[in-house]
């Protein structure tokens, strides 16, 4: 099965001990972050943003970086250019949760494990430039997993919790 062709974790996305830990008023919208469990030991951590003028339930987007410093580039948050040594190239995403807000949706951007917040102290200490990949890569087979059924996983229980939010039209969800 594709299940255990990727690797997934087994148990329930449903999203445990979910905590919201800062929230920031915009002009245009709202953005809390969030934490998570995905599965026992396995925090995600995110941004959760809405529209300020919602009234009734809106769609929602789960938007996942790609390669780069994480989370923050999907949400304008910047870093400082010395810490970005690959220049410019980090600057790709181009906020494209604020795009989904500034379009009506609600928007929870995913910090991919292995990346950004989601690294281990080794990948830390190397700059913002380095991901902990090949560590959690191994770590993954050990458990007779994978990384990518661990991003998968983590975006399936990010769903549940965009679902879960009253703001949110469960019934209309979207990836990107």
């Amino acid at each position: 099965s594709i299940k255990t062709a990727i690797g997934l974790p087994k148990g329930s996305t449903r999203p445990e001990n979910v905590t919201v830990h800062e929230k920031v008023v915009y002009p245009q919208y709202r953005r809390e972050t969030i934490r998570f469990e995905s599965r026992p030991g396995m925090e995600v951590m995110g941004y959760f943003l809405t529209p300020t003028k919602v009234k009734d339930k809106i769609p929602a987007v789960l938007c996942l970086p790609g390669h780069g410093y994480g989370v923050d580039s999907l949400v304008g948050i910047k870093q400082d250019k010395s810490m970005r040594p690959w220049g410019e190239w980090g600057d790709y995403q181009k906020d494209f949760a604020l795009q989904c807000v500034a379009n009506g949706y609600a928007a929870f951007a995913l910090e991919q494990v292995s990346f950004g917040y989601r690294r281990d102290a080794n990948a830390v200490k190397s700059g913002s430039g380095a991901s902990s990949c090949v560590r959690d890569s191994m770590a993954a087979l050990m458990l007779g997993e994978t990384i990518t059924g661990w991003r998968v996983w983590d975006a399936m229980v990010s769903l549940d919790f965009l679902a879960s939010r009253p703001e949110v039209d469960g019934r209309r969800l979207a990836t990107m």
